[in-house]
């Protein structure tokens, strides 16, 4: 049910406030609706960027507001002319003065005069900094919502590494995991022998059977490949786009004919600084990565490079123990063919290592 607004004499809140808005140097407006025109003060005729001019037909400021803004203040404008009172809307309006886009809002109430004609009257306020600022807080606010949620899956990633207690699976995982990490297509996961000085595929995904056998070993002295370059390095080494990149020692005809378009190696270093491997990804299109993802994925490798070394030292911890006792312990793999003995079966047999 509508609420007649209220009945004011012939003077209108302009000029029954004059000498107030003035001093205060508000930007003032009154909308009469019978009339179809805008009164403005001083400020609210700056604020607009219509000059010097201090009455204008609604229908000239209308054409200045957004499209997508209009009909929705036509209708703000009769619900607060039908149920009287006070009122607040907000709109976009280009300036004429130099079209800029600007945010305008309006607080006012509705005054009827004792011919019965309407009145909304009130000031205006350019709130265009503070929606901008709203707009950088939600922005800021989904960044730290994409940090959280990466650092959450990180963390759980961090747990299933831990648990997992045999080398094997664990390399399988990490592989996995820095592949979906950077979205990749395939992917290679290096160790470093150091008694051949090679690098040696311990788990891949996506490459064919001949194809992993034929690179089942790199020489970390021979080419400088992306991959030997990163062990080498020891920082990541990236290749944005085969097709466009300018280096000579890339080899782009076997990219191509494998189908790729983008590589990425980071080296594998335990805490003690000893290089473990590499971990490779490759792309079917260009690789374009943010700094957020590469942030993310350096945590993950580093993570992942102790999990593997602690693996890895878990046999010379085993053999150091074992030489500790006065008892002979051998090691033979499932073939039967010798693998280790420790110091009291050397002793015993009379044979070396």
């Amino acid at each position: 049910m509508s609420t007649a607004a209220p009945v004011m004499p012939a003077s209108t809140c302009l000029q029954a406030c004059a000498e107030f808005f003035a001093a205060a140097d508000l930007a003032v407006f009154e909308h009469d609706l019978a009339a179809g025109l805008l009164r403005l003060s001083a400020a609210a005729a700056e604020l607009m960027g219509i000059g010097n001019e201090r009455c204008v037909a609604v229908a000239d400021h209308d054409r200045s507001v957004h499209a997508d803004d209009l009909d929705r203040l036509h209708a703000e404008r009769r619900r607060a002319a039908e149920r009287g009172g006070p009122f607040q809307f907000a709109y976009r309006m280009t300036r004429p003065r130099d079209g800029q886009i600007i945010r305008l809002e309006a607080r006012g109430t509705a005054l009827r005069d004792p011919a019965g004609g309407v009145t909304l009257g009130g000031i205006l306020w350019d709130v265009t900094a503070a929606r901008a600022g709203d707009g950088e807080v939600s922005a800021l606010c989904r960044v730290l919502s994409a940090e959280v949620s990466a650092l959450t899956r990180l963390h759980r990633l961090s747990g299933r590494l831990a648990a997992c207690t045999r080398l094997e699976p664990l390399l399988e995982q990490v592989l996995d995991a820095a592949m979906a990490l950077q979205g990749a297509d395939l992917g290679v996961l290096r160790l470093f022998d150091p008694e051949r000085r090679t690098l040696r595929i311990a788990a891949q995904r996506g490459f064919d059977q001949v194809v992993a056998e034929e690179l089942r070993e790199l020489p970390v002295t021979g080419r400088m490949l992306v991959v030997v370059r990163a062990f080498n390095t020891r920082r990541r080494i990236a290749v944005e786009d085969f097709t466009r990149d300018t280096d000579p020692l890339l080899d782009k005809d076997r990219a191509k004919e494998l189908g790729i378009r983008g590589a990425q190696a980071i080296p594998l270093i335990a805490g003690d600084g000893r290089p473990l491997g590499v971990l490779s990804a490759y792309f079917r299109a260009p690789m374009l990565p943010s700094a957020s993802d590469l942030h993310h994925l350096d945590l993950f490798v580093a993570q992942a490079a102790e999990a593997i070394s602690a693996r890895l030292d878990e046999p010379d911890r085993l053999r150091a123990g074992c030489d500790a006792i006065p008892l002979p312990v051998w090691q033979a793999d499932a073939a039967g063919a010798w693998i280790w003995a420790n110091r009291c079966w050397q002793s015993l047999t009379g044979q070396s290592a």
